[in-house]
This record gives structure tokens, sequence and C-alpha cells, in this order.
């Protein structure tokens, strides 16, 4: 190995894209495969975009319409466009070009945005040409410079090269001889536990733990930690405006195609004259549902926790607990006062179980309040007709502490009146 592919410690392959293939472009994918990096070349024309995956540097000659759109043109920055949206990131794009200006980076990030109305999904550098026989001292040293000013590129990098190796790892303990009739009798005691709808998320989500179990260790494990102890101590951390991986922590969607669920959150709208109750939550015991052990799903009912919502009187929180209210909004910012709202539920009745981060459509989070005297039973046939409402799973441990509050407040054991002191209401003044 050389001295140079010993400094190449980026995960991921580099794609080259460029509508014309030529000598320059085949030395430098030489010189690039002979370090012992994985690259690849696309024109950028046909459909074998969906053949590019796991690209982390994205090599990009503007003018790919053959000179046809010249700079300075309205659509010359269109074509790349369109190549990022087709390539997932994230990646760094690294402009390729003989008369790169510092322009062209701006013009692109704008065009994509008028374009797909979101920003591009990785990280943009230009240069002007790669000389021969340095492509890879010259790109080693973009890639540095553009990490040292990302952290969470950085980061992202780093955790997958961590999980790469981890995956050589964990799965070279699986392909041995004679090794197939365990992996058989273990897809089978998957399918058993969870039905066969379920069957390949739960098989994923196995392996992936038995992945994760080779991940502690290794000099780029060491480099994560230090990042990451880096950001919790010296970070200000400011208030979150999208909460989008608190949301996932919490919360997935599951295909279609599955079989409802414990956990699964559905929105159906009320037919009655009871407004907000619109949430229900299926708390029916994974055993029982797995080994078809039932006839009907157990379902709790919720309603929303939004700055609207309790900003009506009839909202279901004041009339369960008639001590809340809403803290004063005075002069703080949207995002803090969601927060102030948050806080502001710490002695609520034990009937009610709060979840946080919840969201519709990835975009407003807000909260969901479910009530334990709101339970009810609905014919496994019926219920089964409505996986269209299904929004989304509560993922673990969050939903087996909802069951596991929900069994204890129903298992609980009502204390007669008299136990109560005795208060005349002449003694009261």
């Amino acid at each position: 190995m050389s001295t140079q592919s010993a400094k190449w410690s980026f995960p991921g392959k580099v794609l080259i894209v460029d509508d014309q293939f030529n000598e320059e472009i085949k030395q430098t994918i030489l010189s690039l495969a002979n370090k012992g990096i994985s690259v690849q070349y696309w024109d950028s024309k046909d459909g074998s975009f969906s053949n590019f995956t796991n690209i982390r540097v994205l090599i990009l000659d503007l003018d790919l319409s053959g000179g046809v759109q010249q700079r300075g043109d309205k659509f010359f920055y269109t074509l790349p466009a369109q190549v990022l949206n087709k390539i997932h990131g994230p990646y760094m794009v690294i402009i390729l070009s003989r008369d790169f200006i510092p322009e062209d980076i701006t013009n692109l990030k704008s065009t994509y945005e008028e374009q797909y109305q979101k920003p591009i999904e990785g990280f943009v550098e230009g240069i002007e040409g790669l000389p021969k026989g340095s492509e890879v001292e010259k790109l080693h040293e973009i890639i540095k410079n553009l990490l040292q000013n990302s952290v969470v590129l950085k980061l992202i990098l780093i955790w997958e090269k961590i999980l790469d190796i981890a995956k050589d790892l964990g799965l070279s303990k699986f392909l041995k001889e004679n090794f197939e009739n365990e992996i058989n009798a273990f897809i089978k005691s998957i399918g058993k536990d969870v039905g066969k709808d379920s069957l390949s998320r739960e098989f994923i989500t196995n392996m992936i733990r038995f992945i994760s179990r080779y991940v502690h260790r290794g000099k780029e494990y060491q480099e994560l930690m230090s990042i990451l102890q880096s950001i919790y101590d010296n970070t200000i951390t400011p208030p979150i405006a999208n909460r989008l991986l608190q949301h996932r922590s919490m919360y997935f969607r599951p295909d279609p195609t599955e079989q409802i669920w414990t956990g699964d959150i559905f929105k159906i709208e009320n037919s009655t004259n009871e407004k907000f109750w619109d949430y229900q939550i299926v708390l029916s015991p994974e055993c029982n549902i797995s080994q078809q052990n039932f006839d009907t799903f157990l379902i709790c009912k919720g309603f929303p926790l939004t700055y609207t919502s309790l900003s009506e009187k009839e909202h279901p929180l004041y009339k369960i607990s008639q001590n809340y209210s809403l803290p004063e909004r005075g002069t703080i910012s949207e995002e803090q006062y969601a927060a102030k709202i948050q806080k502001s539920f710490k002695s609520l009745p034990k009937r009610l179980h709060l979840l946080w981060n919840f969201s519709e459509k990835d975009d407003k989070y807000f909260g969901l309040c479910f009530d334990f005297q709101r339970v009810g039973s609905i014919a496994k046939e019926e219920y089964n007709k409505l996986k269209k409402y299904r929004i989304c799973r509560l993922d673990f441990p969050f939903i087996h502490e909802l069951v596991q509050k929900f069994a204890n407040y129903n298992s609980r054991i009502g204390i007669p009146i008299v136990n109560e002191p005795h208060i005349d209401d002449a003694d009261v003044q």
C-alpha cells in the first residue's frame, strides 16, 4: 500500500460526472483506482444513476450540454442541478472546470434551490481542473479542508467508516459453511414473534444489532469519541426550530403493507361532538398480535398539545386537569414558548401520558396526550381497514414505557374516600 492510499481514510465512493469520456477522465479514474479508491463514472445522460449508491465525493463538470449552454446562460446550471438531485447525499461536490469562477458555487446552489425548493444535500467546492498525476493528493487536500469547516459532515463520515468496519467484522461471523440451518431457524423464530408482514424490518433490526457489537473499537471510534466530547463540552445549543432527529428517535413510519402493531398511531377525525379526540394508539401487547391470540385491538384515545388547540377553552386538558393553564407568552420566540409549554406539564393526573416531538409531516412538531380513561377495543377486521389513517409507530423504549404505565394505572386498587381527611365546610374560611 502506498503512503497516499494510507492517507485516504474517507468512506464511500468517488463519482465523476462529465458528458464526455476523454483521456483526461480516464487518467483521473486510473489514478484514483491505483490508490485503492472506489471510483465510478457517469455521463449524466442515461438512467444508470440508480446504480450509484454510497457516493461521498462527486467530481462534477458544469458544462454537461456539450457546449450548447454557455456560462452566463440562465440554463447553464440546470443540468448540473438535475444531476445533484438524482445522487443522494451526504456528499462533497467538487466542481471541476478549466474556467471555474467563485460565482459558480453560488449560482449552482441558487439554481438547485429554485428548481427543487430545498438546499443541496452536499457541500460544494470548486477547483480549476486536476493536474495529471496529482488527482489523489489534490482531492485529499480539498476534502480535508471541507471537513475542517463542517463538523457535521466529518461526524457522519467517521460514523460511516466505523459502520463499514463493523459490517465486515460482524457479517463474517454469519457466512460460514453449513450455517444455513441456523439462519433458517432464526428467521422462522422472528416470523413467529412479529408475523410475516414485519419479518423484513425485524430481520434487519436484528442484523444491525449484531453489527453494533463491533463498533466500539479502533482509531476511528476514538476519533469519533473526541469529536462528540468536544461538541458536548464546548457547543452552546440555541433553541431548536426543527426537531427532526428528536422526532425520528421516537417515531418511524412502517411500510404500508405491515400489519397493525403495538404503538401504531392513527389520526381518525372524531365523528361525535367531542372536539380534539382524533388520535388513537394501539396498546395490544406485541406477543398477542404476533401469535394472533386476539379478536380485538386495545386502543387508547388522545388529543394534540399545540399552542392553537390549547388556546381554546374547550380543550380536553382543562376539563381533565382543572389546575392547568397556559403559561404567559411574553416576548419570547415561538420556539422558546413551545419549550416553556413542555416544561409546564409537570404535575398532570396519572391517567395522562404525554408524547412530544410528534409530527404528521416531518415539519411541524407538537405533543400528544393519551388518556388512560379513554381506552376501548375495536374488532381486528374493522381496525385493519384503517391502515390508511396510520401516521407512524411509536418506537422502543417509548412504547414499552407507555404500555407499562397503562398497565400500572389499569391495575391500581381504588381507595375508598373514607380514608381521606374530613374537613367540614365550616372549617374552611
